[in-house]
C-alpha cells in the first residue's frame, strides 16, 4: 500500500476510531480553507526554520485534501476537509459545558488536521518533540477561518483567542494549549442562590477593592466582572482595570464575547461600578475575591 493510500485508509478512522488516538492537531474551521502542496510547504518551512533537504529525502506531496510530509526522519500527515469534524456538532455542542467550547463546536463547518505518522508508538521525549513540529506547523494555519484547535489524544477543544498561536509555538505547547487561563464561560442560571450571594459580597466588599488598587504595586493585576448587553444578549465578562473615576471603571476587555457583537477581547471599555458583579486582584501570595469563581466552576463539573 503507498503512502497517500494509506493515508486515505487512515482518514475514515480520524475522530472515530475506539482505537488509541492518532498524536494529532485538528483546526476547527468556520469554513473549508484552501490549502495547496506549495503552501504546506512553505508554512512547514516557516514554522521549521528551514527548507527542505532533498538529498535527505525531505519532501511534501499532495493528493487532493490529502498531505504528506517527511521532515529529519519524521513523517507527518495533512487532512483539508471540507466537512464539520463531528457528524452532529449540535449534539457534541450539548454535551460541553464551556460556553466558549459549545461556540466553536456549533459553527465549525470545516477542518484541518496535522497528523503524526511515524514514528508510530514515540517514547516521551520523542512524543513532546513531535507535538513541537505539529503544533508550530498548525500554527500557521491559525488565522480567521480557526475557531478552535482540538488534541485528539488529550480530548481537549481549546478555542482560538489572543493567545492560542503563542502556545502552539511555545517550548511545551501540549501543555500551553490545556492550561488554558481564561476563567470559563459557563451557562449558569441567574436565579442560582448562591451565585446571586456571590454578586452581593462582591458589592458589599467593593470598598476593599478600591483602597487596594489605590494602593496598588507597579504591575500587579486587578479585574471586576460586569455584564455587557447586545440585544437579547447578556455576557459577564472580565475587564482588567487600569483606572477608576469616581462611578466608573475602566480598563481592557479580558474575555473574547461569545454573542455579543461590536467587542472583541482587548478592546478598551468603561463600565458603570454599580453593575460590578465580581472582582478579583492579587495580593503577590493568593488572589482576593473571585466570589463567583467557585460557583462556575463546580457548575463546570456537573
Amino acid at each position: 500500500m503507498g503512502i497517500l493510500a494509506k493515508i486515505k485508509a487512515l482518514v475514515g478512522l480520524h475522530a472515530k476510531s475506539e482505537e488509541k488516538p492518532f498524536i494529532s492537531v485538528v483546526l476547527l474551521l468556520r469554513r473549508p480553507g484552501a490549502l495547496t502542496q506549495d503552501m504546506l510547504h512553505d508554512a512547514a518551512a516557516r514554522a521549521w526554520g528551514r527548507e527542505f533537504r532533498a538529498q535527505d529525502n525531505e519532501c511534501v506531496l499532495m493528493e487532493g485534501a490529502l498531505g504528506i510530509v517527511t521532515f529529519e526522519n519524521r513523517m507527518f500527515h495533512t487532512i483539508n476537509s471540507v466537512q464539520p469534524y463531528v457528524e452532529n456538532p449540535e449534539r457534541m455542542a450539548r454535551e460541553l459545558k464551556e460556553m466558549r467550547q459549545q461556540k466553536v463546536m456549533r459553527e465549525h463547518a470545516a477542518w484541518m488536521s496535522v497528523d503524526l505518522l511515524q514514528p508510530e508508538n514515540p517514547d516521551l521525549r520523542e512524543k513532546a518533540e513531535c507535538y513541537q513540529r505539529l503544533c508550530s506547523l498548525a500554527a500557521q494555519f491559525v488565522d480567521g477561518l480557526c475557531l478552535g484547535v482540538y488534541l485528539t489524544e488529550d480530548e481537549y477543544l481549546r478555542p482560538n483567542d489572543s493567545t492560542l498561536r503563542d502556545a502552539l509555538v511555545s517550548a511545551n505547547p501540549r501543555k500551553q494549549i490545556r492550561d488554558w487561563e481564561n476563567v470559563p464561560v459557563i451557562s449558569v442560571k441567574s436565579t442560582d442562590s448562591k451565585l446571586k450571594n456571590a454578586v452581593g459580597e462582591a458589592r458589599r466588599r467593593w470598598p476593599e477593592f478600591v483602597q487596594a488598587f489605590q494602593n496598588r504595586k507597579q504591575g500587579q493585576p486587578f479585574s471586576v466582572k460586569v455584564p455587557f448587553t447586545d440585544g437579547m444578549n447578556t455576557e459577564w465578562m472580565w475587564v482588567m482595570v487600569s483606572e477608576l473615576r469616581g462611578d466608573f471603571v475602566a480598563g481592557e476587555l479580558g474575555n473574547s464575547p461569545i454573542n455579543v457583537r461590536g467587542l472583541r477581547e482587548g478592546d478598551r471599555v468603561q463600565v458603570q461600578a454599580k453593575d460590578i458583579g465580581d472582582w478579583i486582584y492579587s495580593d503577590g501570595l493568593q488572589p482576593i475575591g473571585g466570589f463567583s469563581v467557585a460557583i462556575i466552576a463546580k457548575s463546570q463539573t456537573r
